[in-house]
């Protein structure tokens, strides 16, 4: 019996994956310019909002847990990158070098500690002969 959802929560056929959204980010933006919808630069900018905004929903609802936070930091990075078809490209640049420190900082700050957080006691090293 298939259906649409089963006990995991969603059939195989319906697997999400992160890969056939960037392939419509791109895809979508060069249609556009190929109908003469977008100028070479405003498909550029449309690839990368595209693909960063997938790239955020992706990690917040469909990527694995402890990606989640890569995941949406670098999709905002990507998004971010867009903007210099709006703003001049030195400010552009700026946008991300900003959301770098964001990511890193908020890296370090939401993702837990490896081990009990106590120092066990060392034993001295046993001497080689």
């Amino acid at each position: 019996m298939g259906g649409v959802f089963n006990a995991r929560g969603c059939d195989a056929k319906l697997r999400v994956q992160l890969g056939i959204g960037l392939v419509i980010a791109v895809l979508l933006p060069l249609a556009l310019y190929l109908f003469d919808v977008l100028k070479p630069y405003g498909a550029i900018a449309a690839m990368l909002l595209l693909a960063g905004l997938w790239i955020l929903v992706f990690g917040v609802s469909f990527g694995a847990k402890v990606d989640r936070i890569y995941n949406v930091a670098m999709g905002l990075i990507i998004a971010i990158l867009c903007t210099f078809y709006f703003i001049p490209a030195r400010f552009a640049l700026g946008l991300v070098v900003v959301a770098v420190i964001a990511m890193i900082v908020l890296s370090l700050v939401v993702r837990p500690r490896q081990g009990t957080g106590r120092m066990a006691a060392q034993r001295p090293a046993a001497p080689t002969p």
